[in-house]
């Protein structure tokens, strides 16, 4: 899922929707929205962006990023937008310590070009470590600011 459309798209699948006025009701928009938004070749707005988000039960900041790659004004812009969306997915799954129905392997093929495997393996394993270094870093300050110092 990559632009406005595939994202469409796919909420209407996930929630047997068959029709764009469903699509628009079951989102709160108008069926021009979505019409629009489905066949017309606009991008979606960061509001739909979010509810669409919550309809797919993804990171909202993925399909924000994925949003504004469409809005791009250039490639090199697009592709770190891309790049950004699927980083963010990978955080959270990387955080939370969970793959719910396989995303990462979804995310794998949904960004071909921003995210390899050698991108996956790095992520999981960088952001444990990340973590367990900033963690270090404020306990290490907290000793340093309780410890007294000689005159």
């Amino acid at each position: 899922m990559e632009n406005t459309r595939e994202l469409m798209t796919a909420v209407k699948q996930r929630h047997g929707l068959t029709s764009d006025y469903q699509l628009a009701k079951f989102l709160s928009l108008s069926r021009q929205r979505v019409s629009a938004n489905l066949h017309g070749g606009t991008v979606m707005n960061d509001e739909t962006a979010l509810k669409v988000a919550d309809a797919l039960g993804i990171e909202r900041g993925r399909v924000l990023a994925i949003v504004a790659a469409e809005r791009a004004p250039t490639p090199t812009t697009k592709k770190e937008w891309l790049k950004l969306a699927a980083t963010a997915a990978l955080v959270l799954v990387a955080i939370v310590g969970a793959d719910h129905g396989g995303q990462l392997a979804a995310l794998a093929v949904a960004f071909p070009a921003g995210v390899t495997e050698g991108t996956l393996v790095i992520m999981l394993n960088a952001v444990p470590a990340l973590l367990a270094a900033i963690l270090a870093l404020v306990l290490l300050s907290r000793s340093r600011a309780q410890t007294p110092r000689a005159q």
